[in-house]
This record gives structure tokens, sequence and C-alpha cells, in this order.
């Protein structure tokens, strides 16, 4: 009986802490200098300065930045050029009908050129206008002879022809790698909200074990100081005094316990959010929760399309096809075609140089023809095309 009756109070002290703890709970956020956080002020936080989110925004940066250039490659680029001087003091050999012989040589040349050029990616090739001035300057024995040359405009065109067309694969692939980092960074900063939502729940629940260790602690010190007295007195045995000095033992230990528990978690919280300061963090806990249905179809079909795994996919089997287009035209037949046409003049005045310019043309066709590699274009061909393979088994 009196085992039942210390029993029964032991309980009903338990029962009375707990309610106590759940309705004082929210007040003891506010005391002290404690700072509070909600689930979604941890989220706020981690997007925007946790290791996870800046890796992810830099590496999206990275990917615009590349998208940026490819668009800007294809814009008309404007280029100015410069030579100011070029001296030069040398022997060199002369050709005369008599033979060659050793002449001193000394000059300076300036010249100032600019060229706006413009990629025509469909089909590799390069469109340019030109246009500079020059002074050219030799040195005799007695006297200094300057000579200006001038080009109003010149209008050129380079095509290489049999080779491999990077602008056009790139037309392909850039757009492709873009969306994939958007994607990419989307899941990225998704993650960071998940992993911070992780880190305030784990937080959150160690903090109630803590606080729900702290009040059975007390219970049970009260507990065990009533079983010392009434042992005194005779009425419990000093098997039930020890039974409850291993409780109270116990509870001892779980606060401690409960308490590494909490510094741990506080730890990884606050690294992950980056927050340096020592205020001691209480968390609120979310009390409404919004439910939804996926349809399986709608998931399938939106995973497909917007998830960057997917993009990856559709990246590597182009890259792969861009590798064996690449090995086929490269060590090939090969053929380049360079036309300009354009106005030049001559004069021994700056004022003059401008004046009835003469026309001038230009016109180059070059070709290459491996006549024997010992296989080395069909190796590259065959090794690109068992990457592809192997790239689609993969995919």
């Amino acid at each position: 009986m009196k085992i039942n009756i210390l029993k029964f109070i032991q309980k009903g002290l338990l029962i009375a802490s707990a309610f106590l703890f759940l309705f004082s709970g929210n007040n003891t956020f506010a005391q002290g200098e404690t700072k509070t956080l909600t689930l979604e002020d941890a989220v706020m936080i981690a997007r925007d300065q946790s290791p996870d989110a800046l890796k992810a925004k830099h590496g999206f940066r990275r990917s615009y930045w590349q998208y940026r250039r490819y668009k800007a490659s294809y814009l008309p680029a404007l280029t100015l050029t410069g030579t100011l001087p070029n001296f030069d003091r040398s022997i060199q050999r002369i050709s005369l009908e008599q033979g060659e012989i050793l002449s001193e040589r000394q000059y300076a040349e300036y010249t100032v050129n600019a060229s706006l050029r413009q990629r025509i990616g469909f089909t590799g090739g390069e469109l340019f206008l030109q246009s500079g001035v020059g002074r050219l300057d030799n040195f005799t024995d007695s006297t200094t002879i300057t000579q200006y040359i001038s080009t109003p405009i010149n209008i050129g065109y380079s095509q290489p022809i049999f080779k491999y067309n990077s602008y056009k694969w790139e037309k392909r692939l850039e757009p492709l790698m873009y969306r994939e980092a958007e994607q990419k960074y989307l899941e990225d900063m998704e993650q960071v909200s998940i992993t911070a939502s992780n880190y305030f729940f784990n937080l959150l629940l160690t903090q109630i074990k803590e606080k729900i260790a702290l009040v059975n602690q007390a219970n049970y010190d009260t507990i065990y100081k009533i079983a010392v007295g009434r042992y005194t007195l005779g009425k419990i045995a000093e098997n039930e005094l020890l039974q409850l000095e291993l409780q109270h033992l116990r509870a001892n230990s779980t606060v401690e316990e409960a308490r590494l528990n909490t510094e741990n978690a506080v730890f990884q919280f606050k690294s992950f959010l980056r927050i340096k300061d020592d205020t001691p963090i209480e968390l609120v806990p979310p009390y409404e929760f919004k439910s939804f249905i996926v349809e399986y179809a709608k998931a399938l079909e939106m995973a497909r399309t917007n998830n960057s795994r997917s993009l990856g996919f559709e990246r590597r089997l182009v890259e792969a096809e861009s590798d064996v287009n690449r090995a086929k035209m490269d060590g090939r037949f090969d053929a380049d075609l360079y036309a300009v046409y354009g106005l030049t003049q001559s004069a021994i005045v700056l004022d003059e140089v401008y004046k009835n310019p003469v026309d001038q043309q230009q016109l180059r066709l070059g070709i290459t023809m491996p006549i024997l590699d010992w296989g080395v274009a069909r190796g590259n061909i065959k090794m690109a095309e068992s990457q592809q393979e192997l790239v689609r088994t993969a995919v």
C-alpha cells in the first residue's frame, strides 16, 4: 500500500509537470535575449547565406555568364588595332637580275586598323569589314622618305569547307546547358530549404527533449526527497528507496545527454545558416500544415520536362553526337575559302591618301588532303562512336 501511494504521487507530479510545460512553453521563447526563429525564418536565412546556397548561386552565375558570352559572340564585334611604331633596322637579302645582294634597311611603320566581324553560325564562316591607314618612314643616309597608305574599306568572307562547324553545335548545346543550369539552381535551392527544415526540426526536437528531461529530473528529485523522508520514518523499504535513487540518477544522466544533443544540434543549425553570434536560439514550431495531392502522371511529365537530370541526358547525347561529327570532319579532306574586295591608295601626303582610291581583290582557296595517317583519323572516329554508344546506354 505504501508503494502504491508513492507511485501515485510520482505519476501525479509527472502529469502536472507535463501540463505545466505544454502550457508555458510558448512563453519561454520571449525570455531574456533569446532569439526566436520560425521555420520560415530559418529557410529564408538558409536560402540567403548558407554555404550550399552560395555555392548554388555562384555555380549558376558562372553558367549565366557563359550563356551571355555565347549570345554576345553572335553579335558584330568591333576591334581597333594599331602599331605605334614598328621600327626595323636590319640587313636583308635583295634579289636582282644579277643575283642576290645584301642591303641595309631602316624604317619605322605606324598603322591603325578598325575591323567589324560577324559570325555566320549556319555555315561556320565569318564576314568582316576593315578600314585602316598607315605611315611608312624609310631612313636613308641623307634623307627620310615618308609614304602613307590607306584602306578605306575592305569587305571579305572567310569560310572553312569540310570542317567541324563549332558554331552550329554551340547553337544546339548552349541553350540546353543554360536550361540545365537554371533547373539545377532551382533544385539546389529547394534542397537548401529541405536541409534547413531538417536541421530546424532536429534542433526543435532536441530542445523539447531537453525540456522534458529537465521536468522529469525535477520530478524524480522531488520524489526521491520524499522517499528519503519516508525511509527515515521507516515507511518504505530500502529496496524501494534504491530503485527511486536509480531513477533519479538516470534522470540526471538523461538531462546531460539531452543537453549535449541540443548543443550539437545548435552547432549544426547555426553552421548551416551561418549564424555567427552566440545568442541562444528558441524555435517556434509550425502549427499549420497545408496538404496537397500529387498526380503521378503529372509529376512524371513535369520531371521529364523540368528536371535537370532529364535535360542533362539530352545534353550528353548532343555532346556525344558533336564529338562524332568532330572526329569525322577533323583530319580528313579540308578546304578554306578566303575572299576580300576593297579599296586602297598611297600618297606622300596624308591629305591625298583617300583621293581616287583603286580597287584591290584577293581570293584564296586552300586545301589539305591527308595521304597516309596510319589509321589515326579512323581510330578517332571509332573512339567517338564507341563513346556515343556508351552515353546512349548510360542515358
